[in-house]
């Protein structure tokens, strides 16, 4: 892989949550055409199919999985780049929703929770088990930590 065109993550990363050419296409305000060029692309890359048509959806491979499991920090990097630059945490009112096995609660949130709401008091907390749906909300961006 010689020169990656960085421009397809952006449409994988649409794909993989709207599993569908046109409304992938509708929220990067391109054509199903253009769509399905990158999507050709991307297979050529990765040397799979990355998505298998099952009806009106489009059903990621486990390569796509994979794949989607290390581009969601990438696409959050380059997204925390066009933040503005100061950030008042204790202003945030945002609500962080967490999937965690149980034996990861006792150990994980008395380490940060306290230190966590001494400079966010505001934020909000949604705690999950973790379950078999878990890996999924995170791909689809349901939930922001696993």
């Amino acid at each position: 892989m010689n020169k990656f065109d960085l421009n397809l993550l952006k449409t994988l990363d649409a794909l993989l949550q709207e599993k569908s050419v046109t409304k992938t296409a509708q929220r990067l305000y391109v054509t199903q055409s253009a769509v399905i060029k990158s999507l050709t692309k991307l297979r050529e890359a990765f040397n799979d199919p990355i998505f298998i048509r099952s009806g009106k959806e489009l059903v990621p491979t486990p390569k796509a999985l994979e794949l989607a499991v290390q581009l969601k920090p990438i696409i959050q990097s380059i997204d925390q780049m066009t933040l503005p630059e100061s950030f008042a945490p204790e202003n945030c009112n945002r609500k962080f929703k967490f999937d965690m096995m149980e034996v990861a609660y006792a150990i994980t949130l008395p380490e940060f929770m306290p230190i966590l709401l001494d400079v966010a008091p505001n934020i909000k907390l949604e705690t999950n088990t973790w379950s078999q749906d878990t890996m999924q909300r995170l791909l689809r961006c349901d939930i922001d930590f696993a």
